[in-house]
């Protein structure tokens, strides 16, 4: 499977399911994958990371996105600032 574009990759260090995508980044280079980042977090939660609106993993996919989109989420930040997410 490969992933096209701009891809942020965001697991628990504990999660059973899903881990690192460094094989497929490999794999994808030089021919669909334009950038990469890939985050590990230590929250203990496994699979279930993304299951609530951590900051853990809100904060880096918004400032990621607001750099690679150049802006378009614009408001976004606002937006949660303004919910409490942070």
């Amino acid at each position: 499977m490969a992933r096209y574009g701009n891809v942020l990759s965001v697991y628990d260090s504990a999660d059973q399911y899903a881990g690192s995508c460094a094989e497929l980044f490999e794999y994808s280079r030089g021919k669909w994958l334009a950038q990469h980042e890939e985050i590990v977090q230590h929250v203990g939660t496994g699979h279930g990371i993304l299951f609530q609106p951590l900051d853990e993993w809100m904060v880096p996919v918004v400032e990621w996105a607001g750099g690679k989109l150049k802006g378009k989420c614009i408001g976004l930040v606002e937006h949660f600032e303004e919910i409490g997410i942070f």
